[in-house]
């Protein structure tokens, strides 16, 4: 173990902490669950923040698991976890990232060190980079076919014992990967968690390298490979790798511990077919379509939706792509369908309220359709946190936001649920002090009291304001940032 002055370095410095607090901006904008105010408390007061969490211990808060909807039907269950622990894991994870990411291959395109400690960030645009690399080698077609599969409930299944041994046989920082399995083993001991969170980067950087003996096998027994987290695509000669590779790919996961989705696993003889399976010729010439043309021309594109909605092929492919190109337009052709259609919505939330939230922050009918999902009990709790979201950014009238705070005191609700509810009645006309006052009162749980303390930021210089969070800081002093924010001792 490294020595320093006859000590080892502390792991979580005020720098660090900070550090990966400010990069967990970038992690907010991709997350199914993101913070509401994107932790604008907790960067407004960093010595507060870097004193509060430097305890090296591995003592993590209780995780909380959320439902929700995969794309092709059924549920996800995410893991929340708190931004402490998420901040804290992301400190130890620099030092892993920084020894195995030069230990992957070049065709690893997930989790991916971009910018560097200590506030280190992943390349962008994995994805793409992905669908890029394989989509030319199916135009290529040097093979007998193309495989595309994944793991069944990949991080859920990974043995957290077989990736220890893994990550320190790379010779990482030991007291970094010690910190990081504590914890996990902590979550799997107290709290049931199986294998690795889905959700937090320091997972994202366990579970690519967890698969690094399988692209070793891919790389002997095959023509060309990629690989996105568990999401492959590899080209393959009958000769040798009979079976189209898949008894192969199997061995490599069984040695792991984990299944190959045979469900999902789709083998394609020819390159047309190849290459439309990892990236729809359609959408790429819509997209030039809308780059090279003049500002605004999206009349494509709404073809597109109009045409694939009414034959009946319309995926969340199609759903994703048209709003994250209509959005940037700021083009409302989608917004009726979006707003009003619960199944459409439940597709993909986040890009549902992402367009939104671009296009239709002044539609009163869109607000209302949205309204009645997130109002429903029956809605599925994902929709509805994106629904308070998109709430949350055009504010709502009052008989809308007294359905919000019935909402955020449910104590029976999943708890991001609520914080969202609280978040989206702070920006109502229903907003009053005396209720979130009533409500602090009964609170046990710090996330949803931090939530209803920072919705009365629009209220900072109203009455009680002061008082509420007075007594917010008396039951849960660590959530000092939240009540400066609150009654406006900082900047938001």
């Amino acid at each position: 173990m490294a020595r320093f002055g006859g000590r080892r370095p502390r792991l979580l410095t005020p720098l660090a902490v900070i550090a990966n607090l400010a990069a967990m901006r970038v992690w907010n904008q991709r997350n199914q669950v993101p913070d509401p105010v994107v932790f604008a408390d907790w960067l407004g007061d960093p010595e507060f923040v870097s004193d509060l969490w430097a305890n090296e211990a591995a003592d993590p808060d209780p995780i909380t698991r959320f439902r929700y909807p995969k794309s092709g039907g059924g549920d996800r269950l995410l893991t929340v976890v708190s931004t402490r622990d998420h901040v804290r894991l992301r400190v130890a994870a620099a030092k892993v990232i920084t020894i195995t990411d030069p230990l992957l291959a070049k065709t690893v395109y997930s989790s991916r060190l971009g910018k560097r400690p200590p506030g280190w960030l992943f390349k962008t645009r994995a994805y793409s980079r992905f669908q890029k690399a394989a989509a030319r080698d199916a135009r290529r077609w040097a093979c007998d076919g193309m495989v595309r599969t994944d793991v069944r409930d990949f991080y859920l299944t990974i043995p957290i014992e077989a990736l220890m041994e893994m990550i320190f046989s790379a010779q990482v920082d030991p007291a970094a990967a010690s910190f990081l399995f504590t914890q996990l083993m902590r979550w799997s001991d107290r709290d049931r968690l199986p294998g690795l969170p889905v959700g937090p980067d320091a997972a994202g950087v366990l579970g690519t390298f967890y698969l690094r003996p399988v692209d070793r096998m891919m790389s002997a027994a095959f023509e060309r490979w990629h690989r996105n987290t568990d999401d492959i695509a590899f080209f393959f000669r009958e000769a040798r790798a009979p079976d189209a590779g898949i008894p192969l790919m199997q061995e490599a996961f069984g040695e792991l511990g984990l299944d190959m989705a045979l469900g999902k696993t789709k083998i394609f003889d020819n390159p047309t077919d190849a290459e439309e399976a990892i990236r729809r010729s359609t959408l790429d010439y819509l997209l030039d379509g809308v780059r090279t043309g003049p500002p605004g021309e999206t009349a494509g594109v709404r073809a597109y939706w109009d045409e694939r909605r009414a034959n009946g092929e319309f995926d969340t492919v199609d759903l994703s792509w048209c709003l994250y190109t209509l959005g940037p337009e700021h083009d409302p052709h989608a917004v009726e369908p979006v707003s009003t259609e619960r199944d459409l919505f439940t597709q993909h939330p986040v890009a549902c309220a992402d367009y939104l939230i671009r296009t239709a922050q002044a539609d009163g009918n869109a607000a209302a359709g949205v309204a009645a999902m997130a109002l429903d009990e029956t809605t599925h709790p994902g929709v509805r946190l994106h629904a308070l979201r998109y709430l949350a950014e055009v504010g709502v009238d009052r008989s809308v936001g007294l359905g919000l705070l019935d909402i955020a005191r449910d104590g029976t609700l999943p708890i991001p649920l609520r914080v969202w509810a609280w978040t989206a009645y702070g920006m109502s006309k229903a907003m009053e002090t005396s209720d979130v006052g009533d409500s602090v009162d009964a609170e046990r749980d710090a996330d949803v009291c931090r939530a209803a303390t920072l919705a009365m930021r629009r209220a900072a210089g109203r009455r009680g304001t002061k008082y509420v969070a007075r007594h917010v800081l008396r039951r849960f002093p660590e959530l000092r940032p939240a009540a400066k924010l609150a009654v406006g001792e900082m900047a938001a």
